[in-house]
């Protein structure tokens, strides 16, 4: 909820999402941040709202345009679930 709220207050957020690594003992959460805007300040902010709720090793990934999605980018939203995305906008009449 609190990585939602970070991200309901900016004007380039588009969608957050959630996958899992699992290439280590455990499984690991991987936040996926859609921005259009000040996209490592909003990394920036997301691993800080992980940390402060007991994340020791946050992962977030922006996964926006200009930014080509790798492999592993590609499998993570495959993957993942929706936690939070953007209302449209309304068509004008």
């Amino acid at each position: 909820l609190t990585l939602v709220a970070v991200l309901r207050g900016n004007p380039g957020a588009r969608e957050l999402r959630r996958s899992w690594r699992m290439d280590r003992p455990r499984p690991h959460r991987v936040v996926l941040a859609h921005v259009t805007n000040d996209l490592v300040g909003i990394t920036a902010t997301l691993q800080r709202m992980l940390r402060a709720h007991g994340d020791l090793t946050p992962c977030v990934e922006v996964v926006s345009p200009p930014l080509t999605l790798g492999p592993y980018h590609r499998a993570a939203l495959r993957e993942s679930v929706s936690l939070w995305r953007a209302p449209r906008p309304e068509p004008a009449q």
